[in-house]
C-alpha cells in the first residue's frame, strides 16, 4: 500500500496500544465523564464501537481501537461487522490508489476555515498527497474521471435509508452529476487520514457495510449519559457557541425508552439533545451530550467566546477595544478584545440599527480620529454604518443609554400604552416599530403576540449582554466598538 494511508496498514497489523481508558479517550465532555463515574455507567462493546466510529479521530486510530474490541469481544455479530468494515475500507483505498487510468487527482488545501483551494492536478494519489503535505494545512484529495468521447462514465449514487425504502434493491439511487469526483480522502494538517468516501466500491458492498440501517454498529442507537438539565447553558466543545438545553430529564428518559423499542428506527444520530439559541426563536441544534459542557453564564464574559451563539456571515460585531492614544485611527491600530457579541444583520436592520445610530457620538475623540469614512451620492458624509468593516466607537455613557433604550423599546413593542416620549424612544425607532407591525399584521392575534414577544426578548437579552461588555471594558481600560457588516 502507498504511504499516504500507511497508518491504515499499521492498524491492520497492530491493535490499539494507546494508554488511557475508553472514557478518557472518546468522551470529551467533563460533565458526561463525571456522570459516568457517579452512576457507574458502563458501555457495551457494541456501544463503544459505535462511539469510536462516529468520532473525528484519525482513521488509523479508530481502526486500531475497533480491532482491539474485535479481538476481545464475545459479540460474534460485532466481530463480523468490524471485519467487514475494515475490509470494505481497504478495498476503497486500494481502488483510490491503483485504479488511476483515466483519472486525475486534485489536491485542495483548507488554508482558511470553511474554504478550500485547489493547488494542483496530479497523475497519482501519491503525488497529490505529497503536494498537500508540503502546504502545512489540512487538505483533501479528490479523484475525477477524465471524460472522453468514448468514456463510459462512472455513476455516482446515494444510499436511501431502509426506513424509507424496504426493498434492498432500491436502496441505492444512481445519480448523474457532471464534473463531480468519484472519491475523496481527507487529511489533517499532519497528513493523517481523517475520513473518506467513494463511489468506486461495488453497490453490493456498499449496501452490506455502508447502509443506513441501525443494525450496523456504525449507525446503532446508543443510550448516552445526559447530565444536562432543562434551561442550562452549554457549549459545544471546541466552538464558541453557547445555547440553552431544551430537553428535560423526564423527556429524555421517555425518548430513550422509545428509541430502545424493538421496532424503533432511531440511530446514533438521534442520540442527541436539542439546544436553542437566543438570537432566533427557531435557531437550534441537535447535539450529542458527549460533546457538550456546562457554561456559567455569569462568568462567560471573562472568557473569549461569541456570546450570542452566532459567529459568522452577515453580522454586526460588538466588542471592547483598545486604540492608540494619539494620531489617526486605522483599522489595523484597533486592538479587539474578548468577549465578543455578534448579531445577525436581519435582527439589527430597522429598530436596532436606529438605536445604534442614535447613540453613536461623532464628537467622541475616537470617532473624530478615524480616517476612514465615505460619502453618499449627495455628497453627504456617512458616519460609519453601511461602510464595510469600520469601527464605530462608544464610551460607557452612550453604551448605557443605548442599553436602556433597547429595554424601553422592548416594553413599547408589546405594550403601546408605554409612552415613547417619556421613555426617550425616538421617532425613527417608532417608525421602524410601525413597519414591524405592518409585516406581521396578517398573522392571527396569538402569532402576532408571539412574534413581538420573541423580538422583545431578543432586545432585552442584547441589552444585558452589551451592559456586560461595559463592565469588562472598564477593567481593561477599553471602549466599545460596534462594527457593521
Amino acid at each position: 500500500m502507498r504511504h499516504f494511508y500507511v497508518d491504515y496498514e499499521i492498524a491492520l497489523l497492530q491493535p490499539s496500544e494507546v494508554e488511557g481508558s475508553f472514557v478518557e479517550k472518546y468522551i470529551p465532555s467533563k460533565d458526561v465523564r463525571a456522570k459516568i463515574e457517579s452512576d457507574n455507567w458502563t458501555f457495551s462493546d457494541r456501544d463503544k464501537a459505535t462511539i469510536i466510529w462516529n468520532t473525528e479521530k484519525m482513521l488509523s486510530e479508530r481502526y486500531a481501537d475497533l480491532i482491539k474490541i474485535m479481538q476481545e469481544t464475545d459479540d460474534e455479530i460485532l466481530k463480523g461487522q468490524i471485519s467487514e468494515r475494515i475490509r470494505y475500507d481497504a478495498v476503497a483505498f486500494k481502488l483510490f490508489d491503483e485504479n488511476k487510468q483515466g483519472f486525475v487527482y486534485a489536491t485542495n488545501t483548507y488554508e482558511y476555515p470553511g474554504e478550500d483551494c485547489i493547488i494542483g492536478y496530479f497523475a497519482s494519489a501519491e503525488l497529490a498527497y505529497e503536494a498537500g503535505r508540503r502546504e502545512g494545512f489540512a487538505f483533501k484529495i479528490e479523484k475525477f474521471q477524465i471524460i472522453g468521447e468514448d468514456t463510459v462514465k462512472m455513476k455516482q449514487w446515494s444510499v436511501v435509508s431502509p426506513i424509507l425504502v424496504k426493498d434492498v434493491d432500491k436502496q441505492i439511487e444512481e445519480l448523474d452529476i457532471p464534473g463531480s469526483p468519484v472519491a475523496a480522502l481527507e487529511y489533517d494538517s499532519d497528513g493523517k487520514l481523517i475520513d473518506y468516501w467513494s463511489y468506486e466500491v461495488s453497490k453490493e458492498d456498499k449496501l452490506l457495510v455502508d447502509s443506513l440501517g441501525r443494525h450496523r454498529f456504525e449507525n446503532a442507537y446508543v443510550v448516552l449519559p445526559n447530565p444536562f438539565e432543562l434551561g442550562e447553558y452549554v457549549r459545544f466543545i471546541g466552538t464558541t457557541e453557547i445555547g440553552r438545553v431544551d430537553v428535560s430529564q423526564e423527556d429524555w428518559a421517555r425518548y430513550v425508552k422509545k428509541a430502545q423499542a424493538p421496532d424503533a428506527i432511531d440511530d446514533y444520530s438521534d442520540a442527541s439533545i436539542t439546544i436553542r439559541y437566543n438570537y432566533n426563536k427557531w435557531a437550534h441544534n441537535h447535539l450529542s451530550p458527549l460533546y457538550l459542557e456546562r457554561v456559567n453564564i455569569d462568568t462567560a464574559y471573562t472568557i473569549p467566546m461569541v456570546l450570542s451563539g452566532h459567529d459568522s456571515g452577515n453580522s454586526y460585531w460588538i466588542r471592547p477595544v483598545k486604540v492608540q492614544d494619539e494620531g489617526h485611527i486605522y483599522l489595523s491600530e484597533v486592538e479587539e478584545l474578548n468577549p465578543e457579541i455578534s448579531v445577525p444583520a436581519e435582527h439589527v436592520d430597522g429598530i436596532v440599527y436606529e438605536i445604534f445610530k442614535r447613540y453613536l457620538d461623532m464628537e467622541l475623540t475616537y470617532n473624530k480620529r478615524r480616517v476612514r469614512f465615505d460619502y453618499d451620492p449627495n455628497g453627504k458624509k456617512v458616519i460609519g454604518f453601511g461602510i464595510d468593516m469600520i469601527h464605530n466607537f462608544y464610551d460607557a455613557e452612550h453604551i448605557e443609554k443605548l442599553s436602556y433604550n433597547l429595554i424601553a423599546v422592548s416594553l413599547y413593542l408589546c405594550d403601546r400604552s408605554y409612552v415613547p416620549e417619556k421613555a426617550d424612544i425616538s421617532a425613527a425607532v417608532v417608525k421602524e416599530i410601525d413597519k414591524f407591525d405592518s409585516k406581521i399584521a396578517e398573522l392571527n392575534e396569538k402569532d402576532r403576540f408571539e412574534r413581538k414577544w420573541e423580538y422583545a426578548e431578543f432586545l432585552r437579552d442584547l441589552a444585558d449582554r452589551v451592559m456586560g461588555l461595559i463592565n469588562y471594558g472598564k477593567d481593561k481600560d477599553a471602549i466599545i466598538s460596534i462594527m457593521a457588516p
